[in-house]
């Protein structure tokens, strides 16, 4: 009797953004943004949310921090250190599902950046696929910290924010064994981002249905491709992070 081997998503992480720059500078949230690949680019533009603080960095925090860009990194470290110890197959994906807010984005960013000088195994390819899901949004509580509110157009502004910056800012094409692909057909596959003043329930609800849906979804899409392993990524907020764990260790 053959043994079949049945396909399965390898492992879930739920992960929170790196820290953000408001909580280090005093100064106004702002992030360069570029047409192009490059760091730097003569007709780069800026982009000034209050309510969309990209990470802490040295650039954006005038020099008092890089924190942001250090946790980011050390994520990237871990992940990489997971596949080169736990993933024997020779083409790894990994699925990002991450909420619009540049903080979450540009933390996917930083952990790019750390594959692309520090994987060496050239015996497996790493596959990174990114979606950008509304239902992973920051609570927008008024218990929380939260000073300014993005505007009410169901997420529009920041998924706009969202993809400038992905489509600029990724390593794309700088590493023979590293793939990276957007997949920025429809936000809202998995459902919408929580209103104003959402309740801690609603709050729950959403990003309980939210990770029901992303996970039967990518069970049902796993790859065909022989000798390959999928692993799926949430990246989003510390309190959306406390209700999702809650909810996989039963403590609801």
């Amino acid at each position: 009797m053959s043994r079949v081997k049945i396909k399965e998503i390898d492992s879930l992480f739920i992960l929170r953004h790196a820290q953000r720059n408001d909580k280090v500078a005093t100064t106004t949230s702002s992030i360069d943004f570029v047409a192009n690949n490059n760091d730097t680019a003569a007709n780069g533009y800026m982009i000034t949310e209050t309510y969309n603080p990209p990470l802490a960095t040295f650039q954006s925090t005038g020099n008092k921090s890089n924190n942001g860009c250090v946790q980011a990194m050390s994520m990237g470290q871990q992940i990489l250190n997971y596949i080169d110890h736990n993933i024997e197959e020779s083409l790894i994906i990994l699925k990002f599902h991450t909420s619009p807010y540049l903080r979450c984005i540009e933390t996917i960013k930083f952990i790019l950046d750390y594959f692309t000088k520090n994987h060496h195994d050239d015996s497996k390819t790493i596959r990174c696929i990114i979606s950008i899901d509304q239902v992973l949004s920051e609570w927008l509580s008024t218990d929380l910290d939260i000073n300014y509110y993005p505007p009410s157009d169901n997420g529009a502004s920041l998924l706009s924010t969202a993809m400038q910056y992905l489509n600029s800012k990724l390593p794309f094409h700088r590493h023979t064994n590293l793939e990276i692909q957007l997949d920025l057909h429809n936000s809202y596959k998995h459902g919408n981002p929580g209103c104003f003043n959402e309740s801690f329930i609603q709050q729950y609800s959403r990003l309980n249905n939210g990770l029901i849906s992303i996970v039967k979804h990518e069970t049902n899409n796993l790859s065909n491709e022989s000798d390959s392993k999928d692993l799926v990524i949430i990246m989003t907020h510390g309190a959306c992070v406390r209700s999702l764990v809650s909810k996989l260790l039963g403590r609801s």
